[in-house]
C-alpha cells in the first residue's frame, strides 16, 4: 500500500503486513521524488496541503495514477479543509460534480448510509472525525431519495452531513478508469492507523476482494522486473496515456474558459438571490438582445433620494418609458416556495405608478422569480399558482421563473429557438411564460 502525505507517526503504527510505502506530493515537499504509483494497487492520500497556489503541479502524473485505476485499483482520499479542487483534479482529471464546501461543524454530525461496511465505519469512528466537507453540491430532496439523487451523477454516497435542510455528501466513491476512487472525511491522526486497518480488514474483503491478492505482489509491476516484450508494451501504453491526458488537459482548459463565459453567468439564475440575482437576470436579458437597465442605478444618477421600487426596465431597442414596448421587471426569490401574493401585488402597484408618471398606459410588467433556490431546479414545484397565472393573463403582465429563463437560453444555444423569439415573448406576453424543456 502507498501512503501519500501522511505523517510518519501514522505510517509507523501500521502493521508490517501492510508493506506500507510512504511518499509525498510536491505540494507538501517541493523536492519530493516522483510518487511510485506503479508499485501499488491501493493508494491512500492525506489530502492536506501546505501549497495552496500551485495549480499545475502533478498534472503530468495523471496518466500514472490512471494506470493504477486501470488495474482495478483503489484510491482513497482523507479530505481536509486544506485541499482545493485542483489538488484532486490535477491527479484524477475533471470531476464535473466536484464542489467543495467549507468545513461543516460539528464534523462528528455525520450520518452514514445504511449499508455495510460503511455503516460500521462511521458508527464506530464517526466521533473521531476531525474535518468534514461536502464534496458535491448539497441537495434538498428527501432523505429517502438522496442516495439515488447522487447515484444519477455516478456517485455512491456513503455518508452525509445534514444542515439547514441540506444534505452534504461528505463521503463518496465512484468508478473511474476501471478502478475506484473514494473520498472520506479527515479523521484524528491518532485514530488513522485504526481507520486504515478497518478499511483493509473490513472494506477490502467485501467490496474489493481482488485487491487482497494483487496488492501483495504489486511490486512485480515495477519496470525492473518486466520482461522486454511486456516492458515495451507497458511503456507504449504509458506514452499513449500521457498523450491522451495532455489532450485532456487542453480540453479541460477549454471547458474552464467556456464555463466562465457560457455557463456560470447563467448558473447564477438558478442559485443567486438579491442584487446578484438582479444582475444575473439583467445580463441574461441583455444576452437575448434586449435593452435592460438597472432602475436603481438609473435613478441614483438623476434622483438620489427617490424611493426604489421595480428592479429593471427593458425594451426591444430604443429605451423610452413614454414609448410602446417598454416593460418593467421585478426580480425576486424564495428559498422554499413560489411567488407570493405580495410579489404579484407589487407588479400591479409599480405598473400603475409608472403609467401615471410617464403618461403611458402601454407600459407592461414582468415578474421573474428564482423559486426554491435551495433545491435542484429540475425537481422544483411550479413557481405560480393557477390563480396567479389567471390574474396575470387578465391584468396583462408576464410571469417567469429564472429556471424558465435558463431553459430558454439553453434551448437557444442548442439551436431550438432564437434569441429574438425568446425576447419577443419576454417583452410582450402575459400570463405564465414557459419555454422548451431541456
Amino acid at each position: 500500500m502507498l501512503f501519500v502525505d501522511f505523517p510518519q507517526a501514522v505510517i509507523n503504527q501500521l502493521p508490517p503486513e501492510f508493506q506500507a510505502e510512504a511518499s509525498a506530493t510536491r505540494w507538501n515537499n517541493p523536492t519530493a521524488a516522483s510518487i511510485p504509483f506503479e508499485r501499488h494497487s491501493i493508494i491512500f492520500f492525506n489530502a492536506s496541503y501546505s501549497d495552496q497556489a500551485s495549480t499545475s503541479l502533478h498534472i503530468t502524473d495523471r496518466p500514472r495514477l490512471a494506470e493504477v485505476l486501470s488495474r482495478r485499483g483503489l484510491v482513497v482520499y482523507f479530505m481536509s479543509e486544506r485541499c482545493e479542487s485542483f489538488h484532486l483534479t490535477n491527479l484524477l482529471g475533471l470531476l464535473s460534480w466536484l464542489q467543495l464546501s467549507v468545513p461543516l461543524l460539528p464534523p462528528q454530525q455525520v450520518h452514514p448510509v445504511q449499508t455495510a461496511p460503511y455503516l460500521q465505519l462511521f458508527s464506530r469512528y464517526g466521533h473521531q472525525i476531525q474535518e468534514a466537507r461536502g464534496v458535491a453540491a448539497p441537495t434538498y430532496v428527501a432523505l429517502s431519495v438522496v442516495v439515488e439523487f447522487y447515484r444519477r451523477q455516478g456517485l455512491a454516497a456513503l455518508a452525509f452531513f445534514f444542515q439547514a435542510l441540506s444534505h452534504y455528501p461528505v463521503a463518496v466513491s465512484w468508478m473511474q478508469a476501471g478502478g475506484t476512487v473514494m473520498i472520506l472525511p479527515s479523521f484524528q491522526p491518532t485514530i488513522l492507523p485504526e481507520i486504515i486497518t478497518f478499511i483493509k480488514e473490513e472494506v477490502l474483503p467485501s467490496q474489493f476482494p481482488h485487491l487482497i491478492q494483487t496488492e501483495s505482489d504489486a511490486w512485480l509491476q515495477d519496470p525492473r522486473y518486466l520482461m522486454e516484450p511486456v516492458r515495451a508494451l507497458t511503456e507504449q501504453r504509458v506514452q499513449i496515456a500521457s498523450e491522451y491526458e495532455n489532450r485532456l488537459v487542453q480540453v479541460d482548459e477549454q471547458i474552464r474558459r467556456a464555463r466562465e463565459t457560457q455557463q456560470e453567468p447563467f448558473d447564477r439564475l438558478l442559485t443567486a438571490t438579491g442584487d446578484t440575482l438582479k444582475q444575473a437576470v439583467m445580463e441574461a436579458l441583455q444576452y437575448l438582445g434586449m435593452q435592460a437597465i438597472d432602475v436603481d442605478s438609473y435613478w441614483r444618477e438623476r434622483a438620489p433620494d427617490r424611493q426604489r421600487e421595480e428592479d429593471l426596465w427593458i425594451a426591444e431597442q430604443q429605451f423610452d418609458p413614454q414609448l410602446d414596448g417598454f416593460r418593467l421587471v421585478e426580480v425576486t426569490s424564495d428559498g422554499r416556495g413560489g411567488a407570493s401574493e405580495d410579489d404579484c401585488g407589487r407588479i400591479i402597484r409599480y405598473l400603475l405608478r409608472r403609467r401615471r408618471e410617464f403618461s403611458n398606459d402601454g407600459i407592461t410588467g414582468l415578474l421573474v422569480i428564482n423559486h426554491q433556490y435551495r433545491t435542484p431546479a429540475h425537481v422544483r414545484r411550479p413557481p405560480f399558482t393557477a390563480t396567479q397565472i389567471a390574474d396575470a393573463e387578465r391584468d396583462g403582465y408576464g410571469l417567469s421563473s429564472t429556471y424558465g429563463l435558463f431553459k430558454a437560453i439553453k434551448a437557444e444555444k442548442a439551436g431550438r429557438i432564437s434569441r429574438q423569439q425568446i425576447a419577443q415573448r419576454l417583452l410582450t406576453d402575459s400570463g405564465y411564460l414557459e419555454f422548451p424543456e431541456i
